[in-house]
């Protein structure tokens, strides 16, 4: 037992959900006629929770008329098909099992609403994670360190020092706000240039490395 809490990013670092994103901002965006996006650059509008997405996604964002039906759509698509083509990277069940068994405390910090941000964590890592904090209405996203602080307070840990492992900029300042420890991740949806010209000066190259670098 390493002594830290492990707090984990969600898309991108657990999960690759690009392409069942892709599809419900796209589905929004072709109801009401504008143009979609290919997964690439959906990719690079993955950060700051869903909201956020739309608003990348669609021209003029938030200050377009049509955002709130096109948001909308995308929230209806999403419930009903969040688990049809996404999974967990290769390597992290072991890497999760391996936590478990040798005794440590994880929990999820997340951009995505709470309701599809739990509904995943119960299919693909319930026997491993029991907490995880999503976008909640009336409480700051990262990286403010609010969904932080709220995690650890549910495992206990309160005032215990965190390591946060993530794959962006978003998550790397969530770290830096929570004054956590920060271990990037090179498999997410940031390349590992951008991640060492953040700063980070720990990247895990494959899931299996995790463990030896809490």
């Amino acid at each position: 037992m390493s002594g830290k809490v492990i707090l984990f990013d969600f898309d991108g670092t657990l999960l690759y959900t690009i392409p069942d994103l892709g599809d419900a901002v796209n589905h929004g965006l072709s109801k009401f006629g504008y143009a979609t996006h290919d997964y690439d650059t959906i990719q690079s509008f993955v950060g700051n929770g869903v909201r956020k997405l739309v608003a990348r996604a669609l021209p003029e964002g938030e200050k377009n008329p049509d955002f709130d039906k096109v948001f909308a759509a995308f929230n209806e698509y999403y419930d009903l098909h969040c688990v049809d083509k996404t999974a967990p990277y290769e390597g992290i069940m072991d890497m999760l099992k391996t936590l478990r068994d040798r005794g440590e405390r994880m929990a999820i910090v997340t951009n995505k609403y709470q309701a599809a941000a739990e509904e995943l964590r119960e299919r693909f890592f319930g026997e491993y994670i029991p907490i995880i904090e999503g976008d909640c209405p009336g409480r700051e996203r990262k990286p403010d360190p609010a969904p932080v602080l709220a995690a650890m307070k549910a495992l206990g840990a309160e005032g215990e020092k965190a390591v946060y492992i993530g794959d962006s900029e978003v998550d790397y300042m969530t770290a830096a706000n929570s004054d956590a420890d920060f271990i990037a991740v090179a498999w997410g949806y940031r390349d590992v240039d951008f991640l060492k010209a953040l700063g980070a000066e720990k990247i895990a190259y494959t899931p299996a490395d995790i463990p030896n670098m809490i």
